[in-house]
């Protein structure tokens, strides 16, 4: 599926997500088990670490505290 797409639905859906590393991950905050600076760890996959680049790091952290 292309990202335009797949933006359209998650923001159709009223879904909250994050694109982590340029369209590379994308994180749905209700699936967040874990963040440990850099990395994100989603429920259910916890053994796959996903990391949120340098330059993203603050506007994710603020994306998760909001």
């Amino acid at each position: 599926m292309q990202w335009q797409k797949i933006h359209i639905l998650l923001k159709e859906n009223k879904i909250d997500f994050f694109i982590t590393k340029n369209r590379g991950h994308l994180v749905v905050k209700e699936y967040i088990e874990k963040f440990e600076k850099p990395f994100v760890r989603l429920r259910g996959l916890t053994a796959f670490k996903i990391d949120v680049v340098k330059e993203s790091i603050k506007d994710f952290e603020l994306w998760l505290m909001s």
